[in-house]
C-alpha cells in the first residue's frame, strides 16, 4: 500500500469529526444568543414597534404592487399594445 492514492476511510471520518466540531462550537454562541434576544409572545425578528410597522408598510406596498400586476394580466388583450 505504499503507492495508495486518496483518503482513506479513518481520515475520512476524521476530518468529517473535525468539521462537525467546529461547527458546534461556532454555531452554539449564536444560538444562545437568539434565544435571550427572544421575548416571549414576540417574533424574534422584531423587536420594536416601529420595525413592526414598518414590516408592515412594506409587507402592504408590495401587496398593492402584486395586485395591481394581477389586475393588469387578467384585463391583457393580446391584440394592444403594451404600456413601458
Amino acid at each position: 500500500m505504499k503507492n495508495s492514492k486518496g483518503m482513506s476511510l479513518i481520515g475520512l471520518l476524521l476530518a468529517a469529526l473535525i468539521v462537525a466540531m467546529l461547527l458546534k462550537l461556532a454555531i452554539a454562541p449564536y444560538k444562545q444568543m437568539a434565544k435571550t434576544n427572544q421575548q416571549p409572545g414576540q417574533p424574534p425578528h422584531i423587536q420594536t414597534q416601529s420595525q413592526a410597522k414598518q414590516t408592515l408598510d412594506n409587507v402592504r406596498a408590495q401587496l398593492q404592487e402584486v395586485q395591481k400586476a394581477a389586475n393588469e394580466r387578467a384585463n391583457f388583450d393580446p391584440g394592444r399594445p403594451t404600456r413601458k
